[in-house]
């Protein structure tokens, strides 16, 4: 029978009712009692309970355990009716622990109750926390997607670890920045590991190590997402490792820094720069830098300053029209085996030491500007180079593309001693002919050979010794041809730097019934210039454009010192009259129908215009007569005229006003230097106003008044030492020269 009072108490069952919050604050009377209480929906929040009190809820089975804390919260579901049959200590959900088999919310709280040494799985979601470590943990994404890129379990925020000697790993998850690092290590002796992770700094940088004896930032088969101007990493302090990750989602590259660290990459490609400083290094072994086709090609992805040793091998850079590698001052870098592609200048450049093996250079620029360049030296016994292939030509090429004073290209043959065999090149024609060249080292005095053989000593064609004196051992070598149409050319090179040591060239013909003494240049199939002494024209010296001297000469120089350049267009024009051309207003084109010289034919005597052949500077000069001016006559203008798009006012004569009686005529002259443009013109204006169509440009018999203007018209090409327009005319173009018929127009006539 039940009762209170008996050792053994007897029941059919346990009967819980609603609990109301007067019901559970009875049942919580004292600080140690536990309750049992039945409420609908998750305690957490809603009600206040003791430390190991049980809350049913009836609506869903579920079951709830008081962990910590007297007041509401702490309450972590007891699931009832989940199939998931963890087991781990700390598995964290983003979703809730009700029927996810997950233990935490939050990673904060897991991190809270773990100890070092633990495991931490975090389901898939986005968890938007700040972390602070203190103690070793490994994070570990539970049936996640370890696919790069992928990654379904998102922390977004910063984890800092400031604590010293503690090791944090982390798998498979991927890190958003959230305005600040994902990643703050400041301890010492501390070490993260990132493995199949995602970085996506999309507003601020990565990672910030500043960590400094023994701090280790270790990330393998990693990428990410680097948007405009933030970078993976900046480092001061300890190691930073990748390995096997590829960071090709970027915007816009930042720069990845690393101050007093080292840095190591292996079988990375990365579109992101490096650059060292103080005593950093940076060693990189088969990785790729840089992309071909990413906008942003034209990048330095190397860059070295402060003291540090760096090692590139194996590793591919892509710069573009940028340097592909900078090295500071005070830095070495050992390159080997490296493919550099780049259009700048300077493919590698820099203050610094490079110390290289082999560089392949895929663009345009194989130039290693650094101001110290060591190679490496390889030994190799017999090396056979090239393809049998059909068509294909085999080249052994060795270049030096940097052009300072002590930059050579230079192939050694050398041999042990001198009772060794001699050191030498042998050129062969399969079958058929040897040649060999090199120092014959059974001779005394070590010649220079040049043997028609393949050995040096037996058919010498050349033999030099080291003072400098040569013979040709095979006999005679004639160096004198006399034949018709032949040129004989001989060439002579004088090394010593003294005053009366010289170098000549001498191009010599028999005499004067011969051909011409010359020099041609050839662009096959187009142009041909040839320079030399014309000997059919006085033995001038003439440079022609032309395969031969005398047809199209461009310069002729005499005997006597007369230079003349045949092909320069000048010209000189007048007129034998012309009639009734203005008096009414009407801006006339002077035509000066007749000519004495008009080389290149750049005059037209049809429209009296000049048409520049060609851009330059030229001078005309001009001298205009008008018949018949009268009193009528209200203007008066003779000027300069041309389609150049600048040209300055350039008026010969210019009258207003009340005009003197010029019955018998009229006359101005000016000269004018122009540059000019290839196909404009220069022509001659007159223009008179206020009377009739009566008035002319009287030439050759009909000047009657200042027979010494007659009107002529002439110019030329000159120097190009001068650079504009300028007219010596145009003195009053807006004033008013002839207030009375006492006074005569004034006439400007400068020429030079």
């Amino acid at each position: 029978m039940a009762g209170f009072e008996n050792d053994v108490m007897y029941a059919i069952g346990d009967r819980l009712e609603p609990s109301t919050a007067q019901a559970i604050a009875i049942m919580q009377n004292g600080s140690s009692d536990v309750s049992r209480i039945n409420t609908i929906g998750s305690p957490e929040g809603v009600v206040a309970a003791n430390p190991s009190s049980l809350d049913h809820d009836p609506s869903t089975g579920q079951v709830y355990i008081k962990r910590s804390g007297v007041g509401n919260t702490g309450w972590l579901p007891i699931s009832t009716n989940s199939q998931d049959l963890h087991t781990a200590k700390f598995i964290v959900s983003a979703t809730g622990t009700v029927g996810t088999g997950a233990n935490y919310s939050t990673i904060a709280d897991a991190i809270f109750d773990a100890s070092s040494g633990d495991t931490i799985f975090i389901m898939p979601g986005t968890y938007t926390e700040n972390l602070t470590i203190t103690k070793s943990l490994t994070f570990f994404a539970y049936t996640a997607s370890l696919r790069m890129g992928d990654q379904n379990v998102i922390i977004t925020g910063k984890i800092t670890i400031a604590t010293a000697s503690v090791s944090n790993n982390f798998y498979g998850i991927r890190f958003n920045t959230n305005g600040a690092v994902s990643f703050s290590l400041t301890a010492n002796s501390s070490r993260v590991t990132c493995q199949d992770c995602y970085f996506n700094a999309t507003n601020a940088n990565s990672i910030l190590v500043t960590g400094n004896g023994g701090t280790d930032f270790y990330i393998e088969n990693c990428s990410g997402n680097l948007a405009s101007t933030f970078t993976l990493f900046t480092i001061n302090g300890g190691q930073f490792w990748l390995k096997n990750c590829i960071f090709n989602d970027v915007t816009t590259p930042g720069t990845s820094t690393v101050t007093n660290s080292d840095i190591f990459v292996f079988n990375c490609y990365l579109l992101f720069p490096l650059s060292s400083s103080a005593t950093s290094e940076i060693e990189a072994v088969n990785s790729i830098f840089g992309s071909i086709q990413s906008p942003f090609a034209n990048t330095t992805w190397i860059t070295t300053a402060g003291t540090g040793s760096h090692l590139l091998d194996r590793c591919t850079i892509n710069s573009g029209t940028a340097s592909a590698i900078s090295i500071g001052a005070g830095t070495t870098l050992m390159a080997n085996d490296l493919v550099v592609q780049s259009t700048n200048t300077n493919a590698i450049t820099g203050a610094g030491t490079i110390q290289y093996g082999n560089i392949t250079f895929t663009g345009s620029s194989s130039t290693i500007n650094t101001t110290t360049q060591t190679p490496f030296v390889t030994r190799v016994g017999t090396l056979t180079a090239g393809t049998p292939n059909t068509g294909v030509t085999n080249v052994l090429t060795l270049t030096n593309p940097s052009n300072t004073a002590s930059s050579q290209a230079q192939v050694n043959v050398t041999v042990g001693g001198t009772s060794s065999g001699d050191a030498y090149t042998t050129y062969t024609v399969a079958g058929t002919t040897n040649w060999s060249e090199g120092i014959d080292n059974s001779v005394s005095g070590d010649p220079y050979v040049i043997s028609a053989s393949n050995a040096l000593g037996t058919t010498n064609v050349l033999s030099m010794t080291t003072a400098g004196a040569a013979s040709f051992v095979l006999g005679n070598v004639d160096v004198t041809k006399s034949a018709s149409g032949v040129d004989v050319s001989l060439t002579a090179s004088n090394t010593s730097n003294t005053g009366s040591s010289t170098a000549t060239q001498y191009l010599t013909v028999a005499g004067t019934s011969a051909g011409d003494a010359r020099v041609q240049y050839a662009v096959s199939g187009t142009t041909t210039w040839t320079e030399g002494v014309d000997n059919s024209d006085s033995d001038a010296y003439v440079l022609a454009a032309s395969t031969a001297l005398g047809t199209t000469n461009v310069i002729r120089a005499a005997t006597a010192g007369q230079i003349t350049y045949p092909l320069q267009p000048i010209f000189a024009a007048y007129t034998a009259g012309l009639t009734n051309v203005t008096g009414d207003g009407t801006n006339y084109a002077i035509i000066w129908e007749l000519t004495t010289l008009n080389v290149g034919s750049s005059y037209s005597t049809s429209t009296g215009k000049f048409t520049a052949p060609v851009s330059g500077n030229y001078l005309f000069n001009a001298t205009v007569n008008l018949s018949a001016v009268t009193v009528a006559a209200t203007q008066v203008i003779i000027l300069y005229a041309s389609d150049e798009a600048v040209f300055p006012a350039a008026r010969i004569l210019q009258c207003a006003g009340t005009m003197a009686d010029n019955t018998n005529g009229l006359a101005g002259a000016g000269s004018m230097i122009l540059k000019m443009t290839a196909g404009k013109f220069v022509t001659i204006n007159a223009l008179v106003s206020g009377t009739t169509k009566t008035i002319g440009v009287p030439g050759g018999t009909e000047l009657t008044f200042r027979p010494l203007y007659r009107s002529v018209l002439s110019g030329r090409r000159i120097a190009e030492s001068f650079s504009g327009s300028l007219p010596i005319v145009d003195q009053n173009p807006a004033g008013s020269w002839l207030t009375s018929p006492s006074i005569p127009p004034t006439i400007f006539n400068m020429s030079f």
